[in-house]
Formats: structure tokens, sequence, C-alpha cells
């Protein structure tokens, strides 16, 4: 989402004639977008502020602006801890970027526009097909993200989302429908759905797997893939879609957060260990080849080692196609701060991390195995960033392929069928078979 967010405010500015600078020194407008999410990552806010601090004390006229969900939970507090910081702005406040940078350069003052916007659903002008058309055909991306909602309204008590996103709020089925088209028309193939618990899309009476089968629809959408899910709203329905829709990908990232039946209700998770692997028994039973990733979190305040056994064995069950796997980190505001739990030392944490991590990296390693020697069919996203004499893109899975090809041919955008042939922990190699599919 945050990637996304990004991507709009450089379409949004660039309609005011701002462009991509070289480097921090050349630029005349810094944008930080931020999350805040974990502490590391609200921590990197300050560190980068820091370092642009000369860079305004050489440049006056330099604007320096905070967007995004650090943004959001600060607001004042930020323009007082830091004197070289020009503009605060929310989620909210995207679109009306360029206004703001330019009352902030006008008025020579500082700004702060940091508001959740009343309502629950929410509207966004399509852009990234128009930005598409001003690129030469060559250079068009062949995946894009779009957003169908935002906000949340589960209030884990570790999670700091719905106090910097706002609650749920839905975007109109007809307007996701025209963006989606759009954007195939400009060559995109693959479309990711975005939305904080995406699954719990509704705009009067269409739900997610309808917007789904709407999707499916278009001509020429040639893979749809959506994050993140959020368990209970796991349907049958959207099972069956997965399962029947020839343009839902095969994949699915399922967050879980731990193993354990009491750290789950500590986290108002609203779901049982139960609960969740019978999900995960229908999805598979619907869809054999599914491709399943999730989350977890690493010495939630009172996790015991058998509550982290738990979590390994649920790992076992599952054996997870991937994670992404962190520490607990307090977020203020939070519930989990008020439960009055014990809190587990830094370095148990750590090391319960980093065996959760190696098990993980087996059951990564045993699952790209299995598909050497084997056949996959590959979206073509361009060179490697490696190695650009190789051409990469992802399986229905999901999975990272790199691939020597014949040169002379212009594979981006391709369905290809690759052969692979080693397995790596973060993609598989191959080699391109001559049959493409365009």
């Amino acid at each position: 989402m945050n990637e996304h967010d990004s991507e709009r405010m450089l379409w949004l500015l660039s309609e005011r004639g701002y462009r991509m600078a070289h480097s921090e020194e050349h630029a005349d407008l810094i944008l930080l977008n931020t999350c805040s999410v974990r502490y590391k990552a609200e921590h990197k806010v300050y560190s980068a502020l820091g370092v642009f601090a000369p860079l305004k004390e050489k440049n006056p006229n330099l604007i320096i602006a905070v967007g995004g969900c650090v943004a959001q939970q600060e607001k004042r507090r930020l323009l007082s801890r830091v004197r070289h910081l020009d503009l605060v702005f929310g989620p909210d406040q995207i679109d009306e970027l360029p206004d703001l940078v330019e009352s902030v350069r006008e008025g020579r003052s500082r700004l702060m526009a940091a508001e959740f916007k009343l309502g629950r659903e929410f509207h966004l002008p399509t852009l990234l097909p128009e930005t598409f058309a001003l690129l030469p055909a060559g250079e068009r991306p062949v995946t894009a993200f779009v957003a169908i909602m935002k906000g949340c309204d589960k209030f884990c008590t570790f999670c700091i989302v719905p106090f910097v996103r706002g609650r749920e709020k839905s975007r109109h089925p007809d307007e996701i429908v025209l963006e989606v088209r759009a954007l195939v028309e400009n060559g995109v193939k693959e479309v990711t759905l975005l939305g904080q618990t995406v699954n719990s899309y509704h705009y009067e009476g269409v739900s997610f797997s309808e917007l789904l089968r709407r999707l499916d629809a278009i001509s020429g959408l040639e893979r749809l893939r959506f994050v993140s899910p959020y368990p209970n709203d796991v349907s049958d329905d959207l099972i069956n879609c997965m399962a029947d829709l020839s343009s839902v990908c095969e994949q699915i990232h399922l967050p879980v957060q731990s193993g354990s039946n009491r750290i789950l209700e500590w986290m108002r998770r609203g779901y049982t260990r139960e609960a969740y692997l019978e999900k995960i028994l229908k999805l598979k039973k619907r869809n054999p080849d599914i491709s399943i990733s999730t989350d977890f979190i690493v010495g939630f305040p009172g996790e015991s080692e058998e509550d982290f056994e738990e979590t390994l064995s649920l790992m076992d069950e599952v054996k997870y196609d991937s994670v992404f796997s962190f520490c607990y980190s307090s977020r203020p505001g939070t519930k989990a701060l008020r439960l009055g739990l014990e809190e587990v030392p830094g370095e148990i944490a750590s090391e319960r991390l980093e065996r959760l991590q190696a098990l993980q990296r087996d059951y990564t390693l045993e699952k790209y195995r299995a598909l050497v020697g084997k056949e996959a069919e590959v979206l073509v996203e361009g060179r490697s960033k490696s190695d650009v004499s190789r051409w990469t893109g992802k399986t229905r899975s999901h999975i990272v392929v790199n691939f020597d090809a014949t040169e002379g041919v212009n594979l981006k955008g391709a369905l290809v069928n690759v052969k692979i042939e080693k397995a790596l922990l973060s993609n598989i190699r191959g080699v391109y078979h001559p049959e493409v599919r365009s």
C-alpha cells in the first residue's frame, strides 16, 4: 500500500511539472512516505530527517515533507521535533499533496494536514493509465497495484493500523473495474488488489468475491492477486473464486501471527488455531497447488516457550511457501500495552525468531527444489536487476524466476514457459522454453 501511495504522490506532482531529481542534493522537494507498523521503521524517519538538515541549510527554499503513517501518528509533534520540516500530511491527504506543497512554497509557512475523512467509502482518480500512455511501449510496467479499500476495523491489540489508516472504507466497484480495464489497455498483464484487510471489501451489496468475478471478466487481464486478506473474511465463496476464476492466481498471503490460541486471544485476532487451519484445508482442497504465505509475530507479551512451540508446530502442519516474521514491537495507543502481560526479553525473542526463520528456510528450499526439472509459466517483468543478462519474472504462485534466453528477443510482458534448473532461497533459476504465449 505504501508503494502504491508513493506512486500516486509522484503522478500527482508530475501534473504540476515536478520530475524526479537525480539525488537529494539536487532536489527542491523531498518527500518521505512513512510506515509506523514497527518501531524500527518509525525510527528510520527521524534518522533520514537528520540527514536532510544540512541540505536545508544550503538551500532554504528546499521543502521537506513527511507523509504516511508516522505523519498521521505524530502530527504536530513532528513539526515541533524537527525544525527544518515544512509539511506533515496523512494518508487521507495524498490527493491534496500538490496544493499543500504550493501552500507551503507560496506562504513560506509550515503546515500540518493529517485528519481522516469521514464516510465508509473513498474515491481515487485513475492516474496510472494516463502516466503509462506517456511512456514508450517498451518502458511500460506489466504489473500494477490497484487500491480497492483502506483502513481497518479489526483493532488487533498489537496493531497501530486502525489509528493511522482509519476505519475501513471501500471504493466503488465501477471505479475499480474502469481502472483495471484502462491498465490492461496500456499493457498491464497482472494486477494486485490492495487493502489493509482486502477481502473485507464491501460496497452497497458488492462483496469481494463479486468484485473478483467482475475483474476476471476483463479481456486481457492474465493474472489477479490480492493482499492482504483477513482469515475470518476468507469465505467459502472466495475459496471457490480462487479455484474457478482463471485470472486469480493460485496464491494467498494469509497472516496468522501465532500458532497459540492463548496468544491469538490476547492479540484479539478473532479466530483460533483450529479455525485458521480449517480455512487452510478448504483452500488446499479446492486448489491443491495453492501457494500459501503468512505473517508471524514472535515475542508477543506473555509468550511462553510452549506458545512458541505451538507456532513452530503450525508451520510444520501448513508448510508455508514463505513467511514474513518479526519480533513484537510495541506501538503507541495499542491495547497490548494495557494488557499487563510480561514482556519477553529481547534476546529470547530474537533467538525464537532465528529458529522460526531457519525452519522456514528449510521449507522454502524444499518447495523450490521440488520444481527443478519442471516447467513454470513466468510473466516476464523485465531484465534482472542483479544480472542484466538474465530476464526476471514471477510464477503464478509468486516465486521470482531469473532465467536465460536467446539474445535479441524482447520478452518483457510475455508469458513464457521456463524450465527450472536451480533452486535458491530468494528465487529460482531457469532457461527459457521456446514456446511463448503473449
